[in-house]
């Protein structure tokens, strides 16, 4: 596997002349969740071709509009809870609007997906 093979030379590399800082430091903070990183990992995961952290970004840029420093975290735990209540009444007003297709044999993933669909 590739990721060994460079994972070795970047030891060796980074421990020379005895100086292994920069190593404990990859090994501690990276390597042991190199399954979040690594594509080798990675590849299996829905992505939709995007493997950037631009949707957890977009999401935090969000929440920033709402959780402010002066407020208690009482305070800012109260507007995430809103905050995560109003899209999940904009989901459902998407996916359960009366009159679209649903089947109750299916799972609810799969009856998303035929609600995104027409009749013909």
């Amino acid at each position: 596997e590739d990721y060994r093979i460079y994972l070795k030379e970047f030891k060796c590399l980074s421990c020379r002349n005895e100086r292994t800082d920069l190593w404990e430091y990859f090994d501690k903070n990276w390597n042991s969740c190199r399954k979040m990183w690594v594509m080798t990992y990675r590849v299996y995961l829905p992505h939709f071709g995007n493997h950037t952290n631009n949707r957890a970004e977009s999401l935090f840029g969000k929440l920033k509009r709402y959780l402010k420093g002066h407020l208690t975290m009482r305070d800012n735990l109260k507007v995430l809870i809103d905050y995560h209540r109003r899209k999940e009444e904009e989901y459902r007003s998407k996916v359960e609007v009366p009159g679209t297709l649903c089947d109750v044999s299916y799972s609810e993933k799969l009856n998303v997906v035929l609600g995104m669909t027409t009749r013909w």
